[in-house]
């Protein structure tokens, strides 16, 4: 069923408004009128299933009743951030994508020494609205229930300081360093450590787990750049034998990690 997420200035009671780009959506892409359903996710991570009333003649707005509402648990219970250096063309835009398809709570762009993209102000802040929207549209594809946050582009100055505090709230091996030049730890181990074996283990419920993983660009980080991170409290892995792209690199890594920590490949709870 379609699925829109709705700000709570636009969940009014029994009735939920759709504006803006949802309309056009519905109304034109879709061809909704009243008397078709859709659901509503809520900022709580409620879904409601409504059914269109009205339809403004403009499409400007589109007025839905609140057939029944629900609080399923779909979230991943383990949140990983995923700090992606720039890339070229659109593969950022395939990594907000099937990250977020995957259970990714967050990202942030950062630029790299070897960054091949350059971005001033103005085109910085185009393309983090449109990797929002395309974060937007993975998690309505996928069943979400929140849509994960972009950040606006940060520099590696900026990336160390962040690094720092969340190694700080979050404790030890909570900043994970993907490197090509690790060969002592892997990413296995260090999910052994912090978890246990991955075929027992199962989700605590109430319990929220957070990892931050740092990917590099195309060229890999440049001398100093791994060194700094390590500094300012990152753990660096190796993720095998082989080397992976780098708009595959977090994809890959977040599905270890999910499925490791019992969040995904496990039957939905009925």
């Amino acid at each position: 069923m379609t699925r829109f997420f709705v700000p709570d200035d636009q969940m009014r009671g029994d009735r939920v408004v759709l504006a803006g780009d949802d309309v056009h959506h519905a109304v034109r892409v879709l061809r909704m009128g009243a008397g078709h359903r859709f659901t509503a996710v809520g900022s709580d991570g409620s879904e409601y299933l409504v059914e269109i009333e009205q339809v403004d003649p403009g499409a400007a707005q589109l007025v839905a009743r609140v057939v029944s509402r629900s609080r399923p648990d779909r979230e991943p219970r383990l949140a990983v951030t995923v700090a992606q250096a720039l890339i070229k063309g659109d593969k950022f835009d395939h990594v907000v994508e099937k990250a977020t398809e995957l259970g990714a709570a967050g990202f942030w762009p950062f630029a790299a020494a070897r960054s091949v993209v350059r971005l001033d102000p103005a085109r910085a802040r185009h393309r983090v609205e449109r990797w929002r929207r395309v974060a937007e549209a993975a998690a309505r594809q996928s069943g979400r229930l929140r849509v994960p946050a972009v950040e606006p582009v940060l520099t590696f100055e900026q990336l160390l300081a962040r690094a720092a505090d969340w190694r700080s709230r979050h404790g030890p091996d909570s900043v994970v360093l993907a490197w090509e030049g690790e060969s002592e730890r892997g990413l296995y181990q260090l999910m052994q450590a912090r978890w246990g074996p991955p075929s027992q283990r199962a989700p605590e419920p109430g319990r929220q787990d957070s990892l931050l993983v740092i990917v590099g660009p195309e060229g890999g980080f440049a001398p100093g750049e791994a060194h700094a991170l390590r500094e300012a409290g990152a753990s660096p892995v190796s993720l095998g034998r082989l080397i992976l792209r780098t708009e595959t690199a977090a994809p890959a890594i977040l599905a270890m990690l999910l499925y490791h920590s019992g969040d995904l490949g496990r039957a939905p709870a009925t």
